[in-house]
C-alpha cells in the first residue's frame, strides 16, 4: 500500500474537522483501526476504503492516488474501450487532431 494513502485519509479527516472518534461513528470502522491506517501500520480492504470514502465525502481515486478522476474521464475510457483494436490508431489520430484544433481555439 502506498504510504501516502493513510496520510491522505488523515488530511481529509482533519480538513473536515473530524476526530477519529467522529469518523469511526460515521464509517463504522473502529477508531483504533483508523489510527493504524493513518499511520500506515496496517492495510485495509476495499470495504473499509468505501466506508471511509463515504464518511469523508471523498473519492477512492483521491484517497488511493492523490487525485480525482476528471469529469467524463470514465465515460471517455468506456467509449474508447468499445472500439476494435484495429480502430484505435484512427481514434488516436482523430483525438489528436481535435486536441490541436481546440488548442488553437478554432472550436
Amino acid at each position: 500500500m502506498d504510504k501516502e494513502v493513510g496520510e491522505r485519509i488523515r488530511h481529509v479527516r482533519l480538513d473536515k474537522g473530524y476526530t477519529r472518534d467522529t469518523l469511526s461513528m460515521m464509517s463504522g470502522v473502529s477508531e483504533k483501526y483508523i489510527f493504524q491506517i493513518e499511520r500506515q501500520h496496517t492495510g485495509f480492504s476495499v470495504d473499509i476504503l468505501l466506508k471511509l470514502t463515504k464518511a469523508l465525502d471523498s473519492s477512492c481515486d483521491y484517497l488511493l492516488r492523490g487525485h480525482t478522476v476528471f469529469p467524463y474521464e470514465n465515460e471517455i475510457i468506456e467509449l474508447i474501450e468499445k472500439f476494435e483494436p484495429n480502430q484505435l490508431g484512427k481514434v488516436y489520430l482523430m483525438l489528436s487532431s481535435l486536441y490541436e484544433i481546440m488548442k488553437r481555439g478554432d472550436l
